[in-house]
């Protein structure tokens, strides 16, 4: 398998044909269970069962393919963060969470109604903590 390519094709069957231990870092900016349809595909219905359905297979397998030292980051917003958080720590392990950051976009602001919700939600899994890389970039 070429990894310097572009792949079309559902991710779950990409990260089978993948072996183990070979990927660095896996990234993933998922469905957010709006239940909306795009022009592209149609999202996960907000709930619960199916959310846990679609991602847990593709956490253990991502969870497969990361090398010992690897890293896994995924974003989504506040609707599922929490159901999420719960399947990787299932997989990864509470204590190899490394990192929760919130993301918060330039545009949009708060009504006279409600907070903004103009943030997404990235959790961060090390594989194992204690072997994870982590280079830091000083600007």
């Amino acid at each position: 398998m070429n990894l310097h390519k572009i792949y079309c094709m559902d991710n779950l069957e990409l990260l089978k044909q993948l072996p183990s231990e070979s990927i660095d870092l896996a990234y993933g900016d998922i469905l957010y269970a709006t239940g909306r349809k795009f022009e592209d595909y149609q999202d996960l219905p907000y709930c619960k069962k199916d959310v846990e359905e679609f991602y847990l297979p593709r956490i253990k397998e991502i969870y497969r393919v990361l090398k010992p030292n690897g890293t896994m980051v995924l974003q989504m917003d506040y609707r599922i963060d929490h159901w999420l958080r719960c399947i990787a720590d299932e997989c990864f392990g509470y204590k190899n969470c490394t990192n929760v950051i919130q993301w918060c976009y330039s545009s949009g602001g708060a009504s006279k109604k409600k907070l903004s919700i103009k943030n997404d939600t990235l959790i961060v899994y090390a594989k194992d903590i204690k072997k994870q890389t982590f280079n830091f970039i000083a600007r």
